[in-house]
């Protein structure tokens, strides 16, 4: 990928507590946004598992690599639905985050299995 070499960003402590790394997928359109993506989160914690520009086949790819977190740019007209049922297809928990270019809105969307026991157990998913 090309890099911007004027450009470094350093990072003073370990964000994710040195456990083990976030693997990220990307789903880009814009050259320029995948680019620019990896250059902000080229670090050590940071595992790429891949990258594609084919919304079709996206959903597939993911399946195979199971990344925890796919970083998805926003088209016109929002999310994808096929990417959205990513969220209920996959058996590990996983965080979609879109970015738009337009206006850098960023939505996070996320699923979580819980068993919930008793009352204060749905109490505390909540609070």
């Amino acid at each position: 990928l090309p890099f911007y070499p004027n450009i470094k960003i350093k990072y003073k402590d370990s964000l994710l507590g040195g456990g083990m790394p976030r693997q990220l997928f990307m789903v880009w359109t814009n050259p320029i946004f995948r680019d620019f993506v990896h250059l902000l989160l080229d670090h050590p914690e940071i595992e790429w598992l891949g990258t594609t520009s084919n919304y079709a086949s996206a959903q597939e790819t993911i399946h195979m690599l199971h990344p925890d977190t796919i970083i998805v740019e926003e088209v016109e007209g929002g999310l994808p639905a096929k990417l959205i049922e990513l969220l209920e297809t996959e058996s590990a928990p996983v965080r979609l985050i879109c970015v738009s270019l337009d206006d850098n809105r960023l939505q996070i969307y996320s699923r979580e299995n819980w068993i919930v026991g008793e009352a204060g157990d749905l109490l505390r998913l909540i609070l």
